[in-house]
C-alpha cells in the first residue's frame, strides 16, 4: 500500500485538485498584484523624482525671468527718466526759441519803423534836392541868359 500511495500522490500531483488549482490562482493573483504594485510605486517614484525635479527647473526659470524682468523695468523706468529730461531741455529749447523769435520780431519791427523813418527822411531830403537842383538849373538859366544879354549889348556897343 505504501507503494499505492507513492503512486496515487504522484499521480495527484499531476492531477490537479480544483482546490489546487485556485489556490495556484490566488498565488498569481498575488504575485501579479505585488508586481503590479512595484510597478505603481516606481512609477509613483519616478513621477515624484520627475516633479520635485520640474519644480526645481521651474523655480530656477521663474528666478531667472523675475531677474530679467525686473531688468527690463529698472531700463524702462531710467529710458522714462532720461526721455522726459530731455524732453524737458527740448521744451527749454523751444521756450528760447520763442523768446528770440519775440526779440527778433521787436527788433524786426524797429527796423522797419526806422527804415520807413528814414525814407521819409530821404524822400524829404532828395525833394529837397531837387527842389534846390531846379533852382539852380534856373538860377543858372538866368544867369546865362544875362551874360548871352550883357554880351549882346557890349558887342552891340561896340559895333
Amino acid at each position: 500500500m505504501p507503494r499505492r500511495t507513492a503512486q496515487r500522490t504522484e499521480s495527484e500531483d499531476n492531477e490537479q485538485s480544483p482546490d489546487d488549482d485556485g489556490l495556484t490562482q490566488l498565488l498569481a493573483q498575488k504575485l501579479q498584484n505585488s508586481r503590479d504594485k512595484k510597478i505603481k510605486e516606481k512609477h509613483q517614484k519616478f513621477l515624484t523624482s520627475a516633479k520635485r525635479e520640474l519644480d526645481d527647473q521651474l523655480a530656477v526659470a521663474s528666478k531667472a525671468f523675475k531677474e530679467c524682468s525686473d531688468e527690463i523695468n529698472a531700463l524702462y523706468q531710467k529710458f522714462q527718466i532720461d526721455y522726459a529730461s530731455t524732453e524737458d531741455e527740448i521744451r527749454g529749447l523751444w521756450c528760447k526759441i520763442a523768446s528770440e523769435h519775440q526779440n527778433f520780431l521787436g527788433v524786426a519791427e524797429e527796423l522797419s519803423q526806422l527804415s520807413s523813418s528814414c525814407e521819409v527822411t530821404r524822400d524829404a531830403q532828395q525833394l529837397q534836392a531837387l527842389v534846390t537842383f531846379r533852382k539852380g538849373c534856373t538860377d543858372s538859366e538866368r544867369l546865362v541868359l544875362a551874360f548871352e544879354d550883357l554880351n549882346f549889348r557890349i558887342k552891340t556897343d561896340d559895333d
